[in-house]
């Protein structure tokens, strides 16, 4: 992640006029050509978050969401063709539900008060679900200290 401010304002730039899209807006991973995929979540909605951005990040997150949750298990697949409008890899893993909501733990602790009070309050709760859901999954190893940390800091921050 660029770590000063001229570097992240070029960053965001970048991102938001010439990252790589589908015509909805929603960002495909840059390894893609029509793909959606859950890491593109985990590293767009933090990162503008942190630049203060909160309405792009929130478009990225409700589209990211919108095509890679399923809100039967509460839980998002990994990878979803827009092309071809189909599942590249739907079946949830533990490692990328937890990366989620830690990077939305992230989003909303780096956010703070600055985030509008309607995104906080839907973030928080969805984060929160996420967290419960990710725990019907075996999670070990680095997947589940990410979960562990994801629910420290909603706990610590008073959101948990």
């Amino acid at each position: 992640m660029p770590t000063s401010d001229d570097e992240r304002e070029r960053h965001r730039w970048e991102l938001l006029r010439w990252g790589p899209r589908d015509d909805s807006g929603v960002l495909y991973h840059p390894l893609s050509t029509s793909e959606v995929w859950l890491d593109t979540l985990v590293e767009a909605v933090p990162f503008l978050v942190s630049t203060g951005d909160f309405a792009p990040a929130d478009m990225q997150y409700r589209m990211h969401r919108e095509h890679l949750w399923d809100p039967a298990t509460g839980l998002y697949g990994e990878r979803y063709d827009l092309a071809t409008a189909t599942w590249v890899r739907k079946a949830p893993t533990a490692s990328g539900n937890a990366a989620v909501a830690l990077a939305m733990a992230h989003a909303l602790r780096v956010g703070g008060d600055g985030t509008p009070a309607e995104m906080r309050g839907r973030w928080q709760r969805e984060t929160r679900d996420l967290i419960l859901a990710v725990t019907a999954i075996p999670a070990t190893g680095e997947a589940a200290a990410t979960l562990a940390r994801a629910a420290s800091i909603s706990a610590a921050d008073g959101w948990g």
